[in-house]
């Protein structure tokens, strides 16, 4: 079996499957990341690049196999984009609608630059924020991974996102599977046991449409 090398990940650019429409305008906790200058080199494995705020026709592919032998799992994606960009979007909600509710509840109260910037980005995006998921997060790579001791392919879907610029978001699944998210590549990209990073997750955070390790 091919190692994996962790410190020295192989990167590339491919189409972007799914989510094209999906972009991020804003940042809810930076009432000045809308007016920053749009880079012209973008880091889509960064969370807070200023890229995100257009939709963009690209991802990053990240593999830490020196062969081909992650091939499968990229053509098992390429086989069922409907069902996998499904899974994500039910992911993505649940996390969308638990970060409503911790601005509303906890951020917002006594932060009049966060209620003033919070009014802002509703007045310009011209509709309920918690219908508009396609304008707080931006799908922007994809990692394919080895877990180890299981030796199941793994997929991280990475995602720059209005609600955490500082770390992003991971979603990470088993083959249609949505197991549990992090911070971007904060899953995928240590090595190790997957499954069990997962399943430690899930003790503490599980939605709607997740899958339940035993």
């Amino acid at each position: 079996m091919v190692e994996q090398d962790f410190d020295n990940p192989r990167i590339w650019e491919e189409p972007k499957p799914f989510l094209r429409d999906f972009y991020v305008p804003f940042s809810v906790y930076d009432e000045t990341f809308h007016t920053w200058e749009l880079t012209k080199d973008p880091a889509p494995l960064d969370p807070c690049c200023t890229s995100c705020r257009e939709p963009g026709d690209v991802i990053s592919l990240c593999v830490y196999v020196p062969d081909e032998s992650y091939l499968p799992t990229w053509e098992f994606i390429q086989s069922n984009l409907e069902a996998i960009e499904s899974a994500l979007k039910v992911k993505l909600a649940a996390i969308h609608a638990r970060c409503l509710v911790e601005l509303q509840e906890d951020n917002l109260p006594g932060m009049p630059v966060w209620q003033k910037h919070w009014e802002f980005i509703q007045s310009e995006l011209g509709g309920e924020p918690s219908e508009q998921l396609n304008r707080f997060f931006k799908l922007t790579g994809i990692s394919i991974v080895r877990g180890e001791p299981e030796n199941e392919w793994i997929v991280g879907y990475n995602f720059q996102t209005a609600w955490d610029m500082d770390h992003g978001i991971e979603i990470i699944m088993w083959n249609d599977k949505v197991l549990a998210a992090g911070g971007m590549l904060e899953l995928t990209s240590t090595g190790g046991s997957l499954m069990a990073g997962a399943k430690a997750t899930q003790e503490y955070e599980f939605d709607p449409g997740d899958y339940r390790l035993e």
